[in-house]
């Protein structure tokens, strides 16, 4: 159920939820109502956990009025929306992640202002990283929603005694901050130190990964790993036992997880 109507009670423990599945709305035993994506990212809420505890709110009720209210045991309203004089309106949280309130005519006249509109693309940022003495690493790129991931890495040696062999990793994160995706193993050309002329110092890269579509659309930032190393065998295969482990992550992604392997 995605609606609180009019008159309905929201009491103690009690929860709505987008009809998507992704949201959910909780008047928690605290006294907080809070909004949550995932289970247990909190993006919104009302802040009357912090109330004394005589003053804390037991249930959320949408008024015949169409004020949202948070009550005290004893019928003592502590938090409000302030919307009333808009009898009938209902409290819908919707699958943008938006938890607004409806005039019966279908206008609204209150929101959380949580709207989760993600943009056409990812962008894939991790600039200027010391990853050894006088060595450094940027990373640049796109997530598109297609699910194609393309970076640019650039790496730099200005030790006097140590090549530079740089290595990425790009880990996709979701809206609620679980890792969803790793990408495979991104290697750059060693980058010679300064005297030897076997090799450039310095130079850049393009690399390139097909994700599934769902990772493309549940991605919201990317994660980048970069260093000095010879592998990132087992960081990866450590990234991807955490990612099948977890359970808060879209079905779609689930679906797609088979996919993913180890190195």
């Amino acid at each position: 159920m995605d609606t609180l109507n009019s008159g309905v009670t929201l009491s103690a423990n009690s929860s709505i939820a987008s009809s998507n599945g992704k949201y959910t709305l909780v008047m928690q035993g605290d006294g907080n109502l809070v909004l949550y994506a995932f289970g247990n990212q909190a993006v919104w809420d009302t802040g009357t956990w912090q109330l004394p505890v005589e003053h804390r709110p037991d249930r959320a009720v949408m008024q015949p009025d169409g004020n949202l209210v948070l009550l005290t045991p004893g019928g003592v309203p502590v938090w409000a929306t302030h919307t009333e004089g808009n009898g009938g309106s209902r409290l819908v949280l919707g699958d943008d992640r938006n938890l607004v309130i409806y005039r019966s005519d279908g206008n609204a006249v209150w929101s959380s202002n949580t709207v989760y509109a993600p943009g056409a693309v990812v962008t894939i940022s991790k600039l200027n990283e010391n990853v050894g003495y006088a060595k450094t690493m940027s990373t640049v790129g796109t997530l598109y929603r297609s699910g194609q991931a393309v970076c640019s890495v650039y790496t730099k040696n200005d030790n006097w005694t140590g090549g530079l062999r740089g290595k990425v990793l790009l880990l996709v994160v979701d809206e609620g901050g679980h890792a969803i995706w790793v990408s495979r193993e991104f290697a750059a050309a060693t980058r010679c130190s300064v005297p030897d002329p076997a090799c450039a110092s310095y130079g850049q890269e393009t690399f390139r990964d097909d994700f599934p579509e769902a990772v493309g659309r549940y991605g919201a930032r990317v994660d980048v790993y970069q260093a000095d190393t010879p592998s990132y065998r087992d960081l990866r295969n450590e990234l991807i036992d955490g990612i099948k482990a977890a359970g808060d992550i879209a079905q779609e992604v689930k679906d797609v997880l088979g996919q993913l392997t180890k190195s």
